[in-house]
């Protein structure tokens, strides 16, 4: 009964959106080799006695290879991890890529992970459909960083704003042990030679970072004051879940030992899920406040993580504000099916350059509500408009109103040049050039569409816009938290929906779990005096890459309409050969800004900068392809 409500402890935490896997060598079997199939390897290759303390043997051996045979330890590590050679990721690592983490910690070297959720976006429809091109498609999903004082900074930046998938390698990372399919028809290729070359340039730096054996990665550890700081800020305001992770290690209890004896216990519980009789149940509960559910052996793991998903509909959550005369609410659960008069509902559409089209629970949920009773027939406003209203038979006043929203626009248009503007680079690219829609869905157009859709609703004499996270389907480069950010954005601009409330809803996974742990902070984003006509600020990060792969990063606070030559000229960046991009991108086909084709004008909301966003400049000679593509992996640091 203790294993079972541990279990379900730990799924309405991972619900909370704060529950954070923390994986070990155990994921990783039997691919790779344990923590013991390694030092018998390791003590083969190096000829080495095997007795006494594990970690002593360890550090004899590799010691005995680096001096008598001048290996680096990523090329030993290379020779002794693999047990018979790249394979696809095992089921434990797929179950574990079948729920959405923003943020999983790990002490293996491997790429299994980042392949079991990369194979899993590939049966998505934003990277299997046929027009995706093969540069999306071979992006890597989860974005792996080490103990570098700049991967610590942006680990901590995932618990505070939405962010790419990270895998903190805490450890070193290898890469090269994963095989993936590309398409379902395809024989398994390696992953690390599939991905993205650009973004796994990057990981040459991760090698170099390395540990084998406990006492070297404690010596490692002991000297990184930020790496630990960075840890004891995830140990204290995260629930970890430890998967195959040694927790009868002393270099891992005494890092937890460390964090506890400087702030004291955690305010809440961490959990493993081990072997029965593997772990001492008690000693972690009691001393690290672990709970361990125990299960029968490793072969029960998959199911286990799997059962940490919600079953059923998970309970709504509403998170109310005001400002004025206007209230904003943003509800965990559906658009209601019931309906007032007062109301105007809005549902997200998509289409290419002709008409609008719905998705399949648009089509239902309209027919659910008694608001259609066949085919819908949506009429747009005007040829310029976002905003598509429904055409019922009564028309009547009185009824709710309905109107869909597709945000996008043509790039290439005058209209889509002043309202998503594009580096010169991204027109001249083909797939711009001959795209048909595809390339038309962008973030910045998310705030055009609502308040366009709430201006209609004023004049409807609606009181209340319900509205779906909008422009948040397959083809976008974000998730759905940044739309849902953008909404907060438009609805808070002052003045120009007086009157109106706003109910956003969303059962998106990801923003459902970004809302509950505060990474989305909608009170933060709101203006902090109605009088004034401020729209607020918006936090952001800049990543300053300097030609000797130095990174600075800096939390910045400034006005969406400020220009972005005014945020360069403060900080004394200048010159042709800076290079700006945005992480994450806008649109499809963004490619980054040379500071000589940036207009005064420009704006850093025009730009694409969202709250949270991160802006990287980098400085890099013309031949150098790899940073001048804004790839957001080439900034990778020694």
């Amino acid at each position: 009964m203790l294993g079972m409500d541990t279990l379900r402890e730990a799924a309405t935490v991972h619900d909370c959106g704060r529950l954070v896997p923390f994986i070990g060598s155990g994921m990783s079997v039997p691919v790779c080799r344990s923590w013991q199939g390694m030092l018998a390897e390791l003590e083969s290759l190096a000829g080495t006695a095997g007795a006494g303390d594990p970690a002593t043997r360890a550090e004899r051996a590799l010691e005995r290879l680096r001096l008598g045979r001048g290996l680096p330890t990523s090329d030993i590590v290379g020779r002794v991890l693999l047990d018979n050679g790249p394979q696809e990721p095992p089921r434990k690592n797929r179950a574990l890529a079948g729920l959405p983490w923003p943020l999983v910690l790990s002490t293996n070297y491997d790429d299994l992970y980042p392949a079991a959720v990369h194979q899993r976006e590939l049966a998505t429809r934003r990277l299997g459909r046929p027009r995706t091109n093969e540069t999306e498609r071979r992006e890597p999903v989860v974005r792996v960083v080490g103990r570098s004082p700049i991967d610590c900074h942006r680990v901590l930046t995932s618990l505070r704003h939405p962010t790419p998938p990270l895998l903190w390698a805490m450890q070193g990372y290898l890469g090269g042990q994963a095989l993936i399919r590309p398409s379902s028809d395809q024989r398994p290729v390696a992953y690390q030679d599939w991905a993205s070359p650009g973004a796994l340039e990057s990981l040459k730096a991760l090698r170099r970072q390395i540990v084998v054996g406990h006492a070297e990665y404690r010596r490692v550890a002991l000297r990184s004051e930020g790496f630990r700081r960075a840890f004891s800020e995830v140990f204290r305001s995260r629930a970890l879940l430890f998967l195959g992770s040694g927790l009868a290690d002393r270099y891992l209890l005494d890092l937890f030992s460390q964090v506890i004896e400087l702030y004291g216990p955690t305010s809440h519980p961490h959990f493993a899920i081990a072997v029965r009789g593997e772990l001492d149940v008690e000693f972690l509960r009691r001393h690290f406040g672990i709970w361990v559910h125990e299960i029968s052996t490793y072969d029960d793991l998959p199911d286990a993580i799997t059962s940490l998903r919600p079953r059923g509909s998970r309970p709504y959550r509403r998170f109310a504000f005001s400002v004025t005369s206007r209230q904003l609410n943003v509800v965990t659960a559906p658009l209601p099916e019931q309906l007032t008069l007062s109301q105007c509902v809005v549902l997200s559409g998509g289409g290419s350059t002709g008409g609008l089209r719905l998705s399949d629970w648009s089509r239902d949920y309209l027919c659910r509500t008694g608001l259609v009773t066949g085919e819908p027939e949506f009429v747009r406003l005007n040829p310029d408009s976002f905003i598509w209203r429904l055409r019922t038979p009564r028309a009547n006043p009185h009824t709710p109103l309905v109107l869909a929203a597709r945000a996008r626009l043509d790039p290439a248009s005058p209209r889509g040049r002043q309202l998503r503007p594009m580096a010169p680079a991204a027109y001249a690219k083909p797939t711009t050039r001959e795209a048909k829609g595809r390339l038309w869905r962008d973030v910045r157009l998310t705030r055009f569409a609502l308040r366009e859709a709430m201006e209609v609703a004023r004049a409807a004499g609606k009181a209340e816009v319900l509205s779906a996270i909008l422009a948040s389907g397959s083809l976008r480069t974000t998730t759905p938290s940044y739309h849902l950010i953008e909404m907060v954005r438009a609805w808070a601009d002052a003045g120009v929906t007086d009157g109106v409330d706003l109910t956003i809803h969303t059962i998106d996974d990801v923003a459902v779990s970004d809302l509950r742990s505060g990474r989305i902070d909608v009170e933060r984003l709101l203006p902090a005096t109605d009088e004034s006509g401020a729209t607020g600020t918006i936090e952001y990060w800049l990543e300053i890459i300097e030609p000797d792969a130095t990174i600075s990063r800096i939390l910045m606070m400034d006005t969406p309409s400020g220009p972005v030559q005014e945020v360069l000229d403060r900080l004394g960046i200048d010159g042709d050969s800076w290079v700006l991009s945005v992480e994450p991108a806008p649109c499809l086909d963004w490619e980054p800004w040379r500071l000589p084709d940036i207009d005064p004008e420009l704006t850093l909301e025009r730009l694409g900068v969202l709250h949270g966003s991160t802006v990287r400049v980098s400085k890099v000679e013309a031949t150098d392809t790899r940073v001048a593509t804004g790839h957001p992996a080439a900034s990778a640091q020694p």
